[in-house]
């Protein structure tokens, strides 16, 4: 059953910014993420103010208008919540523990001072590889609401180095906004960013996402979601078959989603 909770009485983790080893070995890396969290709500007021129009099927998609500091203060919120997001705590501890599986050890149980360790230069990282270039696309709930859990799509790798090649997110925001980015290998310049109104049925697509990522928690407003892929207590991910293999993170209406995104340009058409 839903339950109503404080915002203190959830999402806690235990000393976990502080790589705890002992004596003057002891670090935290929480102040990194005073910045964003301090301009989250400024970010989610600014976003949620943009006009967009109502939900239409066709050439919906328009430019957004982004100054530096917008984008980098967004690129900081984003990369704040994928490094906080407990998918990627779970990543490091699979890591680890497939690491310490080849050497013979099964059933390790990853220390947090570890896995703290690992994600202390994930920041910084993430706020460049989302600030140099990439699109943002705002997505707006027409009808509907997004949800929220410990879990969403992202493509970010666990180790500071190398960045990711090609990095996606679809990160919900609040209840009525959500960011697709996207940083391809090809794609126009400008306008950086984007905003269009999702139909019922796309809404819901994002919020089938978030529990397909999600493990323990999902979180809602007013509109309590269907369950539908949040039953095993696993941070799982989409994928789609390919000649070459399985693609992570993607499937047909997600790639239509970004392929429209990116199809918009300011030079009219073609």
């Amino acid at each position: 059953m839903p339950k109503a909770y404080f915002p203190k009485e959830i999402a806690k983790i235990v000393d976990g910014h502080n790589i705890l080893v002992g004596g003057p070995w002891n670090e935290t890396f929480e102040h990194q993420f005073s910045e964003p969290d301090n301009n989250i709500p400024s970010v989610v007021r600014w976003l949620e103010g943009l006009h967009a129009e109502p939900y239409q099927a066709t050439k919906r998609v328009h430019s957004v208008d982004m100054t530096d500091n917008d984008r980098l203060k967004l690129s900081q919120c984003l990369a704040s919540l994928i490094v906080r997001n407990p998918t990627m705590r779970n990543s490091i501890i699979l890591s680890v523990q497939g690491f310490h599986q080849r050497g013979g050890i099964v059933d390790y149980q990853v220390p947090g001072h570890l896995i703290s360790a690992n994600m202390r230069d994930l920041y910084s990282t993430f706020v460049r590889s989302i600030d140099r270039s990439g699109r943002f696309a705002i997505l707006v709930a027409g009808e509907g609401e997004f949800i929220f859990g410990d879990g969403f799509l992202h493509n970010f790798p666990i180790t500071w180095m190398p960045e990711p090649m090609n990095p996606v997110c679809l990160v919900p925001l609040s209840p009525k906004v959500s960011i697709l980015f996207q940083r391809p290998s090809s794609m126009w310049a400008e306008p950086r960013a984007v905003a269009l109104t999702l139909s019922r049925d796309e809404v819901a697509f994002c919020n089938d996402t978030v529990q397909v990522y999600s493990k323990d928690w999902l979180y809602f407003r007013t509109e309590m979601p269907e369950i539908t892929h949040f039953r095993d207590a696993k941070h799982m991910q989409w994928g789609m078959p390919s000649s070459w293999g399985p693609r992570p993170h993607t499937t047909p209406l997600f790639e239509r989603l970004k392929d429209e995104v990116l199809a918009h340009h300011p030079y009219g058409d073609d």
